[in-house]
């Protein structure tokens, strides 16, 4: 019995900790993918009151004036303005992060960040935005589903034994019982504890037992 109740506890385990693993797998990177669009629609929000202001500023003064502009989120945002052949970093973070010159919007994953590039285009200027997405949050969030899938898998190990057993129990006793009839105590009866097929199963195995003894 042991066998049979073991392969009861790994099937369902398996089985329901695949499908535990697959939704919360999908609901991580779908709140994640949410989050990203959100702060992605904000960027598209800050960007272009911060163009409408550089694009009246000659070559000289546009690193000077953005860093004394203030705004929301200005400390994940790097910016760099493609002007008259010349390529000007507005940020000093083009080491840290190579912001440099890319030719289609993009989102790339870092192990610690998203980055998003984008470019939007000016009065005879293209600019080049490089918005960061920390991945605090995103670390904060597989954290807990982390949790809830370990949880769940401890859950669904202690049920499927739970049932296992409930199921087994009396098959042992019916197993137990005919070992002792085998040893020519006919006159013992299996006990019925239940009104399901196993319950069905003991009728009939009695009935056979009666049906031996008249013979």
């Amino acid at each position: 019995m042991k066998k049979i109740k073991d392969k009861i506890i790994i099937a369902n385990t398996v089985s329901l900790v695949f499908i535990s693993f697959i939704i919360i797998l999908s609901m991580t990177f779908f709140l994640i993918h949410t989050a990203v669009e959100t702060e992605s629609k904000e960027m598209d929000k800050l960007i272009p009151a911060i163009i409408e202001k550089l694009d009246k500023v000659p070559d000289n003064k546009l690193k000077e004036t953005y860093q004394k502009y203030d705004y929301a989120d200005k400390e994940y945002i790097s910016l760099a303005i493609l002007r008259n052949g010349k390529f000007i970093y507005l940020t000093d973070d083009e080491n840290s992060f190579k912001l440099k010159k890319f030719e289609s919007n993009k989102l790339k994953t870092k192990w610690d960040r998203f980055i998003y590039k984008k470019i939007y285009a000016g009065y005879k200027s293209k600019y080049y935005v490089i918005r960061n997405f920390e991945f605090m949050e995103a670390h904060e969030l597989l954290y807990v589903m982390l949790a809830m899938f370990v949880l769940i898998t401890i859950s669904i190990i202690i049920i499927s034994k739970i049932v296992a057993e409930h199921v087994l129990i009396p098959l042992s006793n019916i197993i137990s019982q005919s070992n002792e009839m085998s040893k020519h105590n006919i006159d013992l009866q299996l006990t019925k504890t239940r009104d399901d097929e196993i319950g069905e199963l003991i009728d009939v195995l009695n009935e056979t037992f009666n049906k031996k003894k008249k013979l």
